[in-house]
């Protein structure tokens, strides 16, 4: 079982040694854990209701705390329906400052409830949700909130505990997307999350005819918004030119701001209605 973790950062001293840890630990994000299992939550058999924390270190508001061993929570009981609960790390600045894990009520829907958010008052780093089931000894669902931060880059595991992290340019990787805490001058001023897809995405295009000619030169004027600042590298699949074709070419290029696929047909036939092609965009960088 835990007991109270070594702390580093609260007001007191800290040794070269341990510096050297601890500094590159709270520069990287607001909140973080140190490995995949460190306070990893997962059920407890046999207490009812009840999860195990692994021990580990935990990164929040400028305190590292390392907890040598595990601990056990035992949730409340939920006298009907279904409960959420919130498993926070607790940092309390008064003297003398502690780091606990405490357990938040929160409702049958699935969000984070309130919760301390003081920095140097106290403040608490989401780790898991959980839910209760009424009439249940063993947790029915929990949903892990951690995050980790090293050279440069965040990764949450999962989205509900993306608004942790929330601050101006944040950019947190969760599952194949990349999170960003972007200012919208078009909006007002203001910021707000965005969401960029990593994975190469497929865009069916059907071919416009330029002149509305016979002539079957064609064009694809179009924006692909989930890459608006990103490198990318266009392949050309699955073309159907229509019959009798003997010049067919493409084009690649960047007009106003945006990128135009476009196909020309040397021939002069009837242009085939169902001419059309498949590319796909692989993100190369930002």
């Amino acid at each position: 079982m835990a007991g109270a973790p070594e702390s580093y950062g609260y007001p007191g001293s800290v040794n070269s040694a341990i510096l050297a840890d601890w500094l590159t630990r709270v520069s990287g994000a607001r909140f973080s854990v140190g490995g995949e299992e460190d306070w990893k939550v997962t059920v407890q058999p046999g207490l009812d209701r009840g999860i195990r924390i692994n021990g580990g270190i935990g990164v929040g508001d400028g305190v590292m705390d390392d907890f040598p061993d595990y601990d056990t929570r035992s949730l409340p009981l939920v006298a009907s329906g279904s409960q959420w609960f919130l498993l926070a790390a607790r940092r309390n600045w008064s003297t003398p400052a502690s780091t606990n894990f405490v357990i938040i009520p929160g409702t049958a829907e699935k969000k984070i409830p309130a919760h301390e958010n003081a920095p140097g008052q106290i403040s608490d780093q989401e780790i898991a949700l959980v839910r209760i089931q009424a009439g249940n000894t063993v947790v029915q669902d929990i949903v892990d909130l951690r995050a980790w931060a090293g050279n440069g880059g965040v990764e949450a595991a999962e989205v509900l505990g993306r608004d942790q992290l929330q601050r101006e340019g944040a950019r947190v990787k969760i599952g194949s997307n990349l999170h960003c805490y972007e200012y919208d001058a078009a909006n007002g001023g203001s910021f707000a999350w965005k969401v960029y897809p990593l994975q190469a995405q497929p865009l069916q295009a059907k071919l416009i005819p330029v002149d509305g000619t016979s002539n079957a030169n064609a064009e694809v004027d179009t924006f692909f918004p989930a890459f608006p600042n990103a490198v990318t590298a266009v392949l050309f699949t699955d073309q159907t030119f229509g019959g009798g074709a003997s010049k067919d070419y493409r084009k690649v290029e960047l007009v106003n701001g945006r990128v135009r696929w476009r196909l020309y047909r040397g021939d002069t036939g009837a242009k085939d209605p169902n001419a059309g092609f498949t590319v796909d965009v692989v993100v190369l960088g930002y």
